[in-house]
């Protein structure tokens, strides 16, 4: 597989996973917060702000990889075209970056949701559980995302040092 394969199919599993971010936001928060807001459990109010930010930060990183990947394959087409190992050097750099972040993303993702549930099993109220479930919820999701971004992000960035042979 040469290196545009590799970038193109790395390109369409992030936006295959954008496009699945958003419709969990449409099938899952959406009703989610509906129901929420319109019934009187409390526990469920809880679970307003947690979902509602979850919904917002899923739709706007989906949406802007359903907006800038496409452009990112034409443009990286054409500078390998160019210079194959200028390419190489400049996305091992980005890819690398990246999963430098995702580690550091995981890890807080992981500190808040044991933070969270900490903070369910210790509160008595039925909102203040309700916030902390959706807290539980917000950080499990996040990480799940990191998760698989930085598992293609490593295979990526495995093929690219296979390829130029960068150290």
């Amino acid at each position: 597989m040469d290196f545009i394969q590799q970038f193109s199919n790395w390109t369409k599993g992030d936006l295959i996973q954008a496009k699945l971010m958003i419709a969990g936001i449409i099938i899952f928060c959406v009703p989610l917060i509906f129901y929420s807001t319109k019934t009187s459990d409390v526990f469920f109010k809880g679970l307003i702000i947690p979902l509602s930010i979850l919904s917002l930060m899923l739709l706007s990183y989906g949406g802007y990889l359903l907006v800038t990947k496409g452009k990112e394959i034409q443009r990286v087409e054409k500078e390998y075209s160019k210079n194959h190992q200028l390419t190489l050097t400049k996305e091992y750099i980005k890819a690398k970056k990246d999963s430098k972040s995702y580690v550091i993303f995981k890890t807080i993702w992981v500190s808040l949701f044991i933070l969270s549930i900490f903070l369910y099993l210790l509160f008595d109220s039925c909102y203040m559980k309700g916030l902390s479930f959706g807290f539980i919820i917000l950080f499990l999701v996040l990480f799940m995302t990191d998760t698989f971004f930085h598992a293609r992000s490593k295979t990526y960035l495995s093929f690219i040092q296979e390829s130029s042979r960068i150290n």
